[in-house]
């Protein structure tokens, strides 16, 4: 639809009927389209690491969601080293 706003590494699916704003990373599917995941910007599905974490397990880029939206975390914020 005109006027929705498909935020960077979001995935549309095909076929879906965008009638709000995707967030950034985030699979939306369906019509109407529906959140149905996280995507990294590698296109691996992100999996749950923590209360409010994802990890990628194919790059191991973490994230932490605030808001309906993710924000990458660097490996120090991590305990990573």
């Amino acid at each position: 639809m005109c006027g929705r706003r498909v935020a960077r590494y979001a995935f549309v699916a095909a076929g879906a009927v965008v009638t709000r704003d995707v967030a950034a990373h985030a699979l939306v599917m369906g019509n109407p389209a529906r959140w149905r995941g996280w995507i990294c910007g590698c296109a691996h599905s992100l999996v749950p690491h923590a209360a409010g974490a994802w990890r990628c397990p194919a790059c191991n880029t973490r994230f932490e969601e605030s808001a309906g939206s993710l924000t990458p975390v660097t490996p120090v914020a991590w305990g990573d080293g």
